[in-house]
């Protein structure tokens, strides 16, 4: 139950202060409390759905984690696992991505308050926090079961908090400043942005992960540089959203 607890609290408590701080862009017009529960719990919800989906493409690709070759052992013979594993990264992320996106699409977006471009990112942002927050709390309890106990938590908790969730929260945010910049167009319009912020977010995710994995250490300041430039790029889209007013 300890266990249990810790990898509970480890995995919200980082997602809840990423929540209050998005939130905070929103403060003249909050979304309704319940509509923001119910988006972070989708969010956490569709961590089972991704799960199932993710699986069987181990299968596919091979199980990656005994043949795991990083780009420093590069060569021909080694291309086939880089390939794969390549080809992993980039399914899972559209998986999670797309998954996050439909969860917010036929829930939260269907809601009478979602009334205003921003709130296309606050919910989707909400959702992919609660995505964060379940898959966290998962990888936080293997990590104490199976890894080395409390110390082994303690650091892996702190790169879940600086990593993994803004991963998470960049690329969503992309896909909903491509529904927020679209909030006030044409269907054939829509039709066409938002894949397109949809596939720009999956390639981000993918290319985050596959540079978290990749690194050895050497150069996991330039890592989490990138991700927290990331975030004030978010900040910046936030900005503009903000200023976006429906056509007279």
């Amino acid at each position: 139950m300890v266990t249990i607890f810790l990898a509970v609290v480890g995995g919200l408590l980082p997602a809840v202060v990423w929540l209050w701080f998005w939130l905070k862009e929103d403060e003249q017009k909050p979304e309704p409390a319940g509509y923001i529960l119910q988006a972070f719990f989708i969010g956490g919800f569709a961590v089972l759905i991704a799960f199932f989906l993710e699986r069987p493409l181990l299968l596919v690709f091979g199980e990656l984690k005994n043949t795991y070759v990083s780009l420093a052992g590069f060569d021909l013979t080694t291309l086939p696992i880089i390939l794969a594993q390549c080809s992993l990264i980039l399914s899972w992320a559209a998986i999670e991505e797309i998954i996050k996106y439909l969860a917010a699409r036929f829930t939260v977006f269907e809601h009478r308050a979602f009334d205003e471009p921003i709130d296309a990112m606050i919910y989707i942002i909400t959702v992919a926090l609660g995505f964060a927050a379940i898959e966290n709390a998962l990888f936080l309890f293997d990590a104490l079961t199976h890894n080395g106990g409390q110390l082994y938590f303690l650091l892996t908790g702190q790169l879940r908090f600086l990593g993994a969730t803004i991963v998470h929260v960049v690329s969503s945010s992309v896909t909903g400043a491509a529904v927020a910049f679209t909030f006030y167009k044409s269907p054939q319009v829509k039709a066409i942005i938002i894949p397109l912020g949809l596939l720009l977010a999956i390639v981000l995710h993918a290319l985050f992960n596959f540079f978290i994995i990749n690194n050895d250490g050497s150069n996991a300041f330039l890592v989490m540089a990138v991700l927290w430039i990331a975030a004030l790029v978010v900040i910046l889209l936030f900005e503009r959203v903000k200023q976006i007013t429906k056509p007279i």
